[in-house]
């Protein structure tokens, strides 16, 4: 009777950190306002979407200047791209961990040099992103589903939201 009953809290405790494939979301209901005023927030970026996961379809790219830190770093993910492949229109952006959901960038980067203490820096080039996808290795030209987590930032003292992060679940080319 103890087997069967660990068994089952195990069953439950598993079932409730899973959050599935998570629900479709309308790529502008993701974008922050412009031009920004304190306090408004994309749409989803609410109390009740904190801790929801997401899918969005688009096209994952490197921004114009990005930061390793600890294998994490932060890229654009655009609804659309351009004739040459470029993001285009407004982004959001999804944390990812490199190596791990992405190929390591670092590792392509070209010009490595110090740039001060503990730091380095170099050139990547955009099209040498490498996605870890369900259904392949996909590259910032190939349209994917996006399936994320949504995390509402709060305000240490208020309790109200500051910002909401993405972090990246997953990807599916298309």
């Amino acid at each position: 009777m103890t087997r069967k009953m660990a068994v089952l809290l195990l069953a439950l405790s598993w079932l409730v950190g899973c959050k599935g494939e998570g629900e479709p979301g309308a790529f502008e209901k993701f974008i922050t306002p412009f031009p920004y005023k304190p306090g408004v927030h994309a749409e989803m970026c609410s109390n009740a979407n904190d801790g929801k996961r997401f899918w969005l379809e688009g096209y994952m790219q490197i921004s114009g200047s990005i930061r390793i830190e600890k294998g994490k770093t932060t890229l654009s993910f655009f609804e659309r791209i351009d004739g040459n492949g470029r993001g285009r229109g407004r982004s959001i952006s999804v944390d990812v961990t490199s190596p791990g959901d992405i190929d390591d960038l670092w590792d392509s980067a070209k010009g490595k040099k110090g740039a001060g203490f503990r730091s380095q820096k170099g050139e990547i080039d955009p099209d040498a992103l490498r996605i870890r996808a369900k259904n392949g290795e996909a590259t910032p030209r190939d349209k994917m589903k996006l399936t994320f987590d949504q995390t509402a930032i709060k305000h240490f003292q208020t309790n109200e939201i500051t910002a909401c992060t993405y972090q990246f679940v997953k990807a599916e080319k298309l």
